[in-house]
């Protein structure tokens, strides 16, 4: 999502970049190196108190806000970018968290969402294990690729991109790669454009974990 970001957000340096939902900050960290200005939004006062030990002693100026991500304590038009992995499924109401979204955008700005796929064999065993209570996230739902354009659009944002991300197989080679001392391989530039190409084929797009939009 991290590259994502920086395509579509230009130029990166000094763009003001929110996260909700951060938890481990990984990506802010990323983006802050980019020379982003970034804020982490999360309702974790554990996850935001392990950030704040991650980052204590370094260079790392990054905002960090606790509040709940249906209503952002920040002004109207702020952000070039706002960005939420694995965030919005969790909700019933995913439409009041997107409708604070938009308010906090810049015009112009840009939004990306990383949610579950549902046309997946991994839905069918999350929904299994929900069903017995053994699914350690809680509930969630998941989105197809013309529900989530739907749900962002009704909502008065237009779909610019739409990338598939992960799948099982390509989780099963990167642990092959690494017992094979290739770890690297699946970052290499080529590597990284053909699972561009993937990632972004409206076809093959419907069969990844995650959906980013």
């Amino acid at each position: 999502i991290v590259e994502a970001i920086i395509t579509h957000v230009q130029p990166i340096e000094q763009a003001a970049i929110l996260e909700i939902g951060f938890g481990k900050g990984n990506e802010l960290l990323q983006l802050r190196a980019a020379g982003a200005v970034c804020t982490g939004l999360d309702f974790s006062s554990v996850a935001i108190r392990m950030f704040m030990e991650r980052v204590a002693g370094s260079d790392a100026d990054i905002r960090v806000i606790r509040a709940d991500a249906r209503r952002v304590p920040l002004r109207e038009d702020v952000f070039d970018a706002v960005f939420s992995q694995g965030v919005l499924e969790h909700f019933h109401d995913p439409e009041a968290l997107l409708r604070e979204q938009y308010r906090v955008l810049k015009s112009g700005g840009i939004m990306l969402i990383e949610v579950p796929n549902r046309w997946t064999t991994y839905t069918v065993y999350k929904h299994l294990l929900m069903s017995v209570g053994k699914w350690g996230p809680g509930w969630e739902k998941s989105f197809s690729p013309r529900e989530l354009s739907r749900l962002v659009e009704s909502l008065g944002f237009e779909t610019i991109a739409f990338y598939g991300w992960d799948s099982l197989s390509a989780k099963v080679l990167r642990k092959l790669l690494q017992v094979l001392g290739r770890r690297q391989t699946m970052h290499s530039r080529r590597m990284r454009g053909f699972r561009h190409a993937i990632e972004q084929n409206p076809v093959l797009r419907w069969f990844f974990l995650s959906l980013i939009i």
